[in-house]
């Protein structure tokens, strides 16, 4: 479910504007997985993170069935945090269904999607190396896969970067000179940070 929540999220909720919001939405599971009475419990009054949030639980439908015995239904209670700070995740219990369920469960998502590149700027010259880091927010895999692009250059004209973000740059300088480090979450294919690079010339060794 927060995977289908993620491919939601609006771009206003990530990198650079990184918008803030929380809600709390509340649906039942009923025997067969499937989500009935879907509600906001609290929104974030903003239309376009609520509804981000109610349709990424609607993609999740239906869930697994519940256990043939037992439990008629399953009430949860799912928080959605938008790019929190420290302290902001917390829980509130909504009391209003008419049934006991066997299960109440208050479920916190957190989303921070977003992906940066440090240094962000960077000049090497011809045949020297740079090295570059990854930032992934602590709800995503860290893992990240690199890549080069320029309007100068193509694949090794651009120069390599390695597995782990080391960049060596090309021999010869590209027209123009600027070339674009990218990191893309493994987790997330669509979030990604960028770094830019100017090569120059090496000096020459004497």
């Amino acid at each position: 479910m927060q995977a289908n929540w993620y491919k939601r999220i609006p771009e206003s909720a990530r990198g650079p504007t990184m918008k803030k919001g929380k809600l709390l939405i509340g649906f039942r599971v009923i025997k067969d997985g499937k989500i009935t009475d879907l509600h906001y419990i609290e929104s974030s009054g903003d239309i376009e993170l609520d509804q981000a949030a109610y349709s990424g639980v609607i993609d999740s439908s239906p869930l697994p069935p519940l256990p043939i015995e037992g439990c008629q239904f399953l009430v949860l209670q799912l928080h959605f945090h938008y790019n929190p700070v420290r302290g902001d995740v917390s829980q509130k219990r909504d009391n209003t269904y008419p049934l006991v369920p066997c299960v109440t469960t208050n479920i916190n998502f957190v989303g921070q999607v977003a992906v940066a590149v440090f240094p962000l700027t960077a000049q090497v010259p011809t045949g020297a190396k740079q090295q570059f880091l990854p930032a992934v927010t602590r709800d995503m895999d860290s893992a990240v896969t690199w890549s080069l692009s320029g309007k100068g250059c193509a694949a090794s004209t651009c120069g390599v970067i390695s597995a782990d973000g080391l960049y060596t740059a090309p021999i010869r300088i590209p027209n123009p000179a600027t070339i674009t480090v990218t990191a893309t979450s493994v987790n997330m294919p669509t979030e990604s940070g960028s770094a830019t690079v100017t090569i120059v010339q090496s000096r020459p060794s004497n």
